[in-house]
């Protein structure tokens, strides 16, 4: 294809110009002078509605609209979606034309053309081929008087190209393209989102424009060819088009979309994936899988408005942790949960030798209170997401996150205990540092006399222990935070939402409290055994009492509020 300069040097009439198969292709929303059948037929669907011109051929009386920001200020110039009349419409309303479409003539005539004194449009000329729909931009100042010649830069077909945006087919090659390279025929893989899908045949993607899932601009590639838009190949425009109208559906009412017990469709059946465009619940049955590339996994589509489904995550349904103590004083004991139970049994023991070794045992015992503290707060975590069962062991391969779980629970605990401390340091009269400085606490017979009046004051701060503790455990285990146990004000407002069950858990964890205290004053007499026969007992205390918290946590989400 020869230079622009060098063309201009050859003699006047029709020529061979290719500069506007050059240009930067229109994308689906450009504008352009000359619109091919398809294309008009195209924007007569999608402009119907606010923001449209409505319009009426003269030559056949068909009506139809357009979107005002898809005529420019110089006028679009189309065929006639029904008759094939050639019409100039103007955003102001207007519309010039409704001739007639003449039949191409035989490639030995002369070729038609345009009145020379036609006006030169301003800025960039925009069309799309006839036969392929490929869009093309060109500078109209390049362009005679007489019109250019060029080839499409989409499927080669040669063109003639007019000042006024007029385009047409040349010679012999105005006839339909071969069978052989209509898409009808083709492979396409659609890109969705990041990931392609495909290959799909013509059947296929009729059935995806009539889901909702192709759209003008969505990026389309035939078998061997490159990335367009749907826009720049009529066959699968034609094919939006169609379904443009049929698929913009309303929104069902709630009542008609299920639930997470139940099927839109199929009342009786549970539902297995959510569909994100319309929120319908559906079954296996209500599913359109849509496979991929090999070895992906299909996407499943809603067979109701063709959207994309997500797996559904059934809440599971539990009785109260407690009408199910069963499963509460049996869970460490539950499928492999045993096994962990031996395991931290275990490291339990270990603490007792520790004891004999001042330095190095202190720093064993660090290291194992880290290891078993970064358990339970997991165990806590994981049934409050819905573990029934005792969950496996946590993965931390980093020590530095158990110590930083382990420091979390401590300071939990120091906060909980502030009103205890303060009492011990500042209750006067026998109890704590100021009973002695007065010397009071020297005899025993002083301190209990002194502990008579404020008997009710010990039993209330030893309860704000028991009750304020635990939420605040189940914090650190849910949100990985210490800060909401500095507010008094919304723990127990969280307390109070929960309620009943919460006291219920409180008094269980007391029972659990007072066994194990029973059981170590007892094994406390003998010195090595009875600390190593209590490890166990301590184990699974510590394991009923995380699983209740758990249980607590799952059975009254809604009620917390967590989110």
């Amino acid at each position: 294809m020869r230079s622009p300069e060098k063309r201009s040097a050859r003699r006047p009439g029709p020529q061979s110009v290719g500069d506007y198969s050059r240009g930067r292709s229109m994308g689906p929303g450009g504008k352009g002078l000359a619109i091919s059948r398809s294309r008009c037929a195209i924007l007569w669907l999608q402009g119907v509605g606010m923001g449209s011109l409505r319009f009426r051929c003269d030559a056949c009386g068909r009506a139809f609209a357009l979107p005002e920001d898809q005529i420019p200020p110089q006028g679009l110039r189309g065929p006639c979606g029904a008759c094939g009349a050639v019409m100039t419409l103007f955003p102001d309303g207007r519309m010039l034309g409704a001739t007639p479409v003449e039949a191409p003539r035989p490639a030995a005539g002369p070729e038609p053309a345009p009145p020379e004194a036609s006006p030169l449009p301003s800025g960039k000329l925009t069309f799309r081929c006839p036969s392929c729909g490929h869009p093309h931009e060109v500078d109209p100042s390049r362009l005679p008087a007489a019109g250019a010649k060029g080839p499409c830069k989409g499927c080669g077909v040669r063109l003639v190209l007019y000042r006024d945006g007029g385009v047409r087919l040349e010679g012999p090659e105005a006839k339909a393209p071969s069978p052989q390279k209509s898409p009808v025929s083709e492979s396409w893989t659609v890109k969705m989102g990041d990931s392609e899908l495909g290959p799909f045949s013509h059947e296929e993607m009729r059935e995806l424009a009539a889901n909702g899932r192709l759209s003008l601009d969505q990026p389309v590639k035939p078998s061997g060819g490159a990335w367009v838009t749907v826009a720049a190949i009529p066959v699968l425009a034609s094919l939006v088009a169609r379904t443009s109208g049929s698929s913009s559906e309303e929104e069902p009412p709630p009542d008609a979309i299920g639930d997470e017990d139940r099927c839109y469709a199929h009342p009786d059946t549970p539902p297995a994936r959510v569909c994100a465009r319309c929120g319908r619940f559906l079954c296996e049955a209500c599913l359109k899988p849509l496979q991929g590339q090999p070895g992906v996994k299909p996407v499943f589509l809603c067979s109701a408005c063709g959207g994309t489904t997500a797996a559904l995550h059934r809440r599971a349904k539990w009785i109260p942790f407690y009408r199910d103590l069963g499963q509460v004083f049996a869970s460490p004991f539950k499928g492999g949960a045993w096994i962990y139970f031996i395991f931290m049994a275990f490291l339990e023991a270990l603490k007792v030798p520790c004891q004999f070794a001042p330095l190095v045992g202190m720093a064993a015992l660090f290291v194992l209170a880290c290891v078993q503290a970064t358990f339970y707060i997991h165990l806590i975590r994981e049934v409050a997401n819905g573990s029934y069962d005792l969950p496996e062991w946590p993965d931390a391969t980093n020590y530095w996150d158990m110590v930083v779980t382990f420091l979390k629970t401590i300071l939990v605990v120091l906060i909980s205990l502030i009103p205890v401390i303060l009492l011990f340091c500042l209750g006067g009269a026998g109890i704590g540092v100021m009973a002695g400085l007065a010397g009071a606490a020297g005899s025993k017979e002083a301190v209990v006399a002194a502990l008579g009046p404020l008997f009710v004051l010990v039993l209330l701060v030893g309860l704000f222990y028991l009750i304020y503790l635990p939420i605040c455990m189940a914090i650190v285990a849910v949100f990985d935070t210490v800060l909401p146990a500095l507010n008094p004000i919304l723990i127990f407002r969280i307390i109070f939402r929960i309620g009943g069950p919460y006291f219920i858990a409180v008094t269980l964890w007391l029972c659990l409290l007072v066994i194990g205290g029973v059981a170590g004053a007892f094994l406390g007499k003998v010195p090595v055994a009875g600390a190593l026969a209590l490890a166990p007992l301590t184990v699974y205390l510590n394991l009923v009492s995380a699983y209740i918290l758990g249980r607590v946590c799952y059975e009254n989400e809604e009620k917390i509020g967590w989110h």
